[in-house]
């Protein structure tokens, strides 16, 4: 069950908190990776990498992510995406299909050669998206697709269908 606190009223309070400044998302990836593994590989969260160019929506689902028990983190962009996880492979890709520098999709692409276990979700609010997913099926790439606005819970279902488990 989804926390009450993100409701759509809730969600909105979240948002709320972040904007003025309660709660930090100025961790460096590597800060990120060195607080993960100080806990043991056994008990460690399932990571997901989410890249989206919109800082309200990237810090949003993050916060929710976290909320819900998943070591979440977030980068700006494809190139980005793909620097993070050359050091560490995500459970889950979440990736914005349109972003500036690389693509969602062109950056799912890359990080599942090098971790083909990676389960990837794209996200989009545009509506020539279509053409790029389909590109990609064509290429033998099936990825998710999660249409914005998102609600939490169906990012959160999403998100457990691909790592297998509830984390709460």
């Amino acid at each position: 069950m989804i926390h009450e606190r993100y409701s759509e009223q809730g969600l909105h309070a979240t948002v709320l908190t972040w904007f003025f400044g309660i709660g930090s998302f100025n961790e460096t990836f590597d800060e990120f990776l060195e607080r993960r593994s100080q806990v043991p590989a056994a008990a460690r969260k399932p990571l997901v990498l989410l890249a989206d160019d919109e800082v309200l929506i990237r810090d949003t689902m993050t916060e929710i992510l976290r909320a819900e028990g998943y070591d979440a983190f977030a980068v700006p962009d494809g190139v980005e995406a793909i620097e993070c996880a050359a050091k560490v492979a995500p459970d889950v890709f979440l990736a914005d299909v349109s972003m500036p520098r690389m693509n969602g999709i062109e950056a799912a692409k890359q990080i599942l050669q090098r971790a083909p276990d990676t389960h990837v979700i794209c996200i989009s609010g545009h509506a020539a998206t279509s053409e790029l997913l389909a590109q990609a099926r064509k290429e033998g790439r099936n990825f998710d697709f999660l249409g914005k606005p998102i609600r939490p819970e169906t990012l959160l279902q999403a998100i457990r269908t691909k790592v297998g488990r509830s984390i709460l």
